[in-house]
């Protein structure tokens, strides 16, 4: 077998590795459908007094609070219980695999970066769908009072009990990053609105940060899931939270800043001042951040990459990796 890359014996072991947990793939289907279902028509039912827009973005914020659990599950669990390597048995059938160890490495982390997000995620379509469905066909018999109007800019949007909580979903992932040209309207009307002035510059590593973090958080948690057997999700969760505490602390501590706003007023006909828009500005720390969130990402791609190529057959109960032995 050549050492090289091969894209062909990667699909394989993809291949072997859904086979061997279709069975969790279905049961984290079934999960997330059922799961869906009765928390979004418990909802219903405890809350009645809802319109149906407000009702709506009650399950957005769950349905996100769900993504990302499941994200960080599967991926603290990517070389443990999740892909059933973790008993001896399975785990001498995936050593012996025909596959370089990049190749394996690369079909784990697609199996539990893509595979089961994408089957959590149709698992929630799925839920709401058929919560969707029930209302629908409830709304039939009796007729489910109130309706939202919201205004989408170009017209009047209906939104009913039945109708679907995912474009609020997509909506509410898109990271909120200002692009110049933006405005926001202050007070009633439109007597006064602040046109967000930025650079590209500004935009492209506001959206760079925003990417390096939820890499990093991908790359801890699978560090985390490589060379812990136990508790992986538990330990991961703490270092993530610990950092992410430590980092707020420390900007609060030196008043520090990643993004400057200076606003800039303007004189009207009357002689009174209004803000007419707002310059983005990045600070230095930005840019020190962004390649900070880089160096820890490959660092621990490569750490979980070096425990898995050591992988043993018999190893011990906590770790898969022994530190003190290499």
């Amino acid at each position: 077998m050549k050492n090289r890359f091969c894209i062909k014996r990667c699909s394989r072991v993809l291949r072997w590795l859904v086979s061997v947990n279709r069975g969790t793939l279905l049961g984290l289907f079934a999960g997330a459908a059922v799961g869906m279902f009765l928390i979004e028509m418990g909802m219903y039912l405890l809350h009645t007094s809802y319109t149906p827009g407000g009702y709506l973005n009650h399950i957005r914020g769950f349905v996100v609070f769900g993504l990302a659990a499941l994200v960080l599950v599967c991926v603290s669990s990517a070389f443990t219980n999740f892909t059933q390597i973790g008993s001896k048995q399975q785990r001498a059938t995936f050593l012996m695999l025909p596959a370089t160890n990049g190749e394996k490495f690369l079909a784990v982390t697609f199996l539990v970066t893509i595979v089961y997000m994408s089957v959590g995620i149709l698992g929630f379509v799925a839920g709401d769908s058929l919560r969707m469905g029930v209302m629908a066909a409830w709304n039939q018999l009796h007729p489910l009072a109130g309706v939202s109007y919201i205004s989408d800019g170009d017209g009047i949007q209906y939104t009913y009990w039945w109708s679907s909580a995912l474009p609020k979903v997509l909506a509410h992932l898109n990271p909120d990053i200002p692009i110049n040209g933006d405005y926001f309207i202050y007070g009633e009307g439109n007597s006064s609105k602040c046109v967000q002035v930025c650079s590209l510059g500004y935009t492209v590593v506001r959206y760079a940060l925003f990417v390096a973090f939820l890499a990093w958080g991908h790359s801890l948690f699978m560090l985390g899931g490589t060379q812990l057997r136990r508790y992986a999700f538990v330990a991961s969760g703490l270092v993530f939270l610990l950092a992410v505490w430590l980092y707020a602390q420390g900007m609060t501590t030196f008043d520090l800043y990643l993004y400057n706003y200076t606003p800039y007023y303007a004189i009207n006909k009357d002689g009174f001042a209004y803000l007419e828009h707002d310059v983005h500005t990045l600070e230095p720390l930005a840019y020190v951040t962004l390649i900070l969130l880089v160096l820890l990402t490959c660092f621990n791609y490569w750490a979980s990459f070096h425990v898995f190529k050591h992988f043993e057959l018999i190893t011990n109960k906590w770790t898969n990796y022994d530190i003190l032995k290499r």
